[in-house]
């Protein structure tokens, strides 16, 4: 079980690009510790600007049953 939101990393199905929260993303102004839930809804991918519907959820490179 994952305690620390901060483990969850997300992964683009489309390019493989993984949103940190720990890292935010400095392209499109996100903040560091900003979680994957929190991201405005209009937010998309820094490299193929694809959804957030795009996105699954990680942890340590592995997929996450959610």
């Amino acid at each position: 079980m994952i305690k620390n939101l901060s483990e969850l990393k997300y992964r683009c199905k489309v390019c493989g690009y993984i949103y940190d929260p720990d890292k935010g993303d400095e392209k499109r102004g996100i903040s560091s510790g900003v979680q994957f839930e929190d991201l405005p809804d209009k937010w998309r991918c820094p490299v193929c600007s694809y959804t957030k519907s795009h996105f699954y959820q990680v942890k340590d490179g592995y997929r996450q049953e959610v």
